[in-house]
């Protein structure tokens, strides 16, 4: 990614154990040339948001009509609440300054090239596309863990070009009474 622009962001993320939705985000970013830090409080169940910009000193709170997450707590979510996605699943996306309300729907389905697991053969795993907005597509497993194999998300590079995010997993392990990952991801890495 850097060859083409500046990314260099460190995210820490604070999850509610048993709702798995997220309470706090700190962002260190650098994204161009632009640095900052950025917080994020949530209260889900009281449905406000405060962003708070260290680096600048700005600070304002935010309604929420929905439960609020980034990418990164909505793949973690779906793996444990799939059924919550039957359908059409609804949620505010927590962007830089503001939330915007965000639909995935599930697409079912479909087989996948993976790169670094195989640049022929295709495997199985479900798709969840958002609906309007710029399109995101995530793609999971389709076994019981539900690993987020890829992201893909239009980005402002040439024409027709989408920036594919794909996971690494080869330092992952499952947790208590988890099987273990697959053989097939293994090779999940970077």
């Amino acid at each position: 990614m850097n060859m083409f622009y500046r990314v260099d962001d460190k995210w820490l993320v604070f999850l509610d154990r048993d709702e798995l939705v997220p309470l706090r985000l700190e962002k260190d970013m650098w994204e161009g040339k632009r640095k900052a830090y950025l917080v994020y409080h949530i209260d889900q169940h009281g449905r406000r948001v405060v962003f708070e910009n260290r680096t600048a000193g700005s600070r304002k709170e935010k309604e929420a009509e929905n439960l609020v997450f980034d990418l990164f707590t909505l793949a973690y979510y779906y793996r444990q609440f799939p059924e919550h996605f039957d359908d059409v699943f609804t949620f505010d996306f927590l962007e830089e300054r503001d939330l915007q309300t965000i639909q995935f729907k599930n697409e079912g389905k479909v087989m996948i090239k993976v790169l670094p697991i195989s640049s022929r053969d295709r495997i199985a795993a479900y798709k969840m596309q958002q609906i309007g907005g710029i399109g995101i597509e995530i793609y999971v497993s389709d076994d019981e863990l539900r690993i987020p194999l890829k992201i893909v998300t239009p980005a402002r590079l040439k024409k027709g070009r989408t920036l594919n995010v794909e996971m690494n997993l080869e330092k992952y392990t499952p947790g208590e009474d988890q099987h273990e990952v697959p053989v097939l991801y293994r090779d999940l890495a970077f």
